[in-house]
């Protein structure tokens, strides 16, 4: 039962990110709508619309759009390189599922196809998620290599790595790398 709600929880997790980047997609598609519109002509309403759209990203930033945004280039750009494997999201440690929970990314080699999410947003205050995050001895206790295999600019001056990490405490003393 505990998995069920967990599973719903994840599921829930996912279609709320995409409603509220979507919903900031469509208010920024509104507010440049209206600001093209400005001339009430009839030529010039038809024409200024479609003429001045031009497709607007969210942005870059801590907020919940700017992070689904971050992870979603970010999760891009990696699948595009990590063909052949399985994706699978792993509970970042000492974090309860939920709402407030962060991920990592663990990848097996040698599977066929690849699943991923795209991003759980963080309910947490931004400084706890660094704080969390910098404590890399307490998620890297059962590394036995890690390797920062890609460093990428968030555009606000922050970085995202990407970590090929071998653990010794695999299922069947298989070492799987994690993002």
């Amino acid at each position: 039962m505990n998995k069920l709600l967990m599973e719903e929880n994840d599921r829930l997790q996912k279609q709320v990110s995409q409603l509220v980047y979507e919903n900031n997609h469509f208010r920024q598609q509104t507010q440049n709508t209206t600001l093209a519109t400005t001339d009430t002509s009839c030529e010039s309403v038809v024409t200024s619309g479609q003429h001045h759209l031009t497709p607007q990203h969210p942005p870059r930033d801590a907020s919940p759009a700017g992070l689904l945004y971050i992870a979603e280039e970010t999760l891009t750009e990696f699948l595009s390189k990590a063909t052949g494997t399985a994706v699978k999201w792993v509970q970042m440690p000492g974090m309860k599922p939920g709402p407030d929970s962060i991920g990592i990314v663990a990848i097996s080699h040698g599977c066929s196809g690849v699943a991923a999410r795209a991003c759980g947003l963080v309910g947490l205050d931004p400084t706890r998620v660094v704080e969390i995050l910098k404590d890399r001895p307490s998620w890297y206790h059962d590394c036995r290599a890690v390797d920062v295999t890609n460093v990428l600019s968030t555009g606000n001056g922050g970085t995202i790595e990407l970590l090929y990490m071998q653990t010794s405490g695999d299922f069947q003393g298989n070492n799987r790398p994690h993002v």
